[in-house]
């Protein structure tokens, strides 16, 4: 996957802390948190979950840098742990809170769906869950890779085989308008975007499982980011909200 170019937000405002700005990784999620292109083609950040952390790390006077990377490799840096760093919109599963610290909920999601072509539809919507749409093995999956589904929909993904994909949701819509798979499954905002912004003429349908809720998400950085700093950064997020 073509990375796109690094963009720096350097907030100086009240110069807390005197070190370099904050990496801030993040994997495009519109309309969370996106990339698109303005009037003159350039490439700037966009979305209501990035204006906000933007909002608030303004308010705690910290120094951020924003950097878009796959999501896998994300989830890498975190992990590794080789120099402070945090990645925004990421849930708090089981797994990652043995390497990872969390800010205050910076979003609850609506609960991810089930996304396929019309002429299988009818046969998911019988289905009513996503345990028994997983275990019907006429029904392949085409998912995002490198990411949590959250612990209730990835304990399901343990026991069935599905194909992962090194792609955000946008190319994964498209991959199952295309035929790759007979469905994936996606944050319900996610197929908005790409129906009202992406794609108006996809034919793609939405169905929601009976099994699934919406999760929240934060900003998940590693053990060498100060205490202090998301401490800053969590008393300015609730001072905004």
């Amino acid at each position: 996957m073509k990375l796109l170019p690094t963009l720096s937000l350097l907030l100086t405002t009240l110069p807390v802390l005197a070190t370099e700005p904050m990496p801030i990784l993040f994997n495009q999620r519109p309309p969370l948190y996106y990339i698109e292109a303005d009037a003159s083609g350039q490439p700037v950040y966009a979305g209501h979950v990035y204006e906000k952390v933007r909002d608030a790390l303004l308010r705690a006077g910290l120094q951020a840098q924003f950097r878009e990377m796959p999501g896998a490799r994300v989830v890498s840096q975190v992990k590794g742990n080789a120099e402070p760093l945090c990645a925004m919109g990421w849930f708090k599963t089981r797994e990652r809170a043995t390497f990872a610290q969390f800010s205050v909920p910076l979003h609850r999601d609506r609960a991810w769906v089930i996304v396929t072509r019309p002429e299988h539809e009818a046969e998911i919507r019988k289905l009513g869950s996503l345990k028994a749409v997983l275990a019907k093995r006429t029904l392949s999956a085409t998912l995002i890779g490198g990411i949590s589904f959250g612990d209730t929909i990835d304990s399901q993904l343990k026991r069935y085989p599905v194909e992962r994909v090194s792609a955000g949701p946008t190319t994964v819509l498209k991959m199952i308008e295309a035929g790759h798979g007979e469905y994936t499954i996606v944050p319900i905002d996610s197929l908005e975007d790409h129906l009202t912004r992406v794609d108006p003429q996809s034919p793609l349908r939405a169905v929601t499982p009976s099994d699934v809720e919406g999760e929240l998400v934060y900003l998940m950085c590693n053990k060498r980011v100060p205490p202090s700093w998301l401490g800053q950064f969590n008393a300015a997020w609730q001072a905004g909200r």
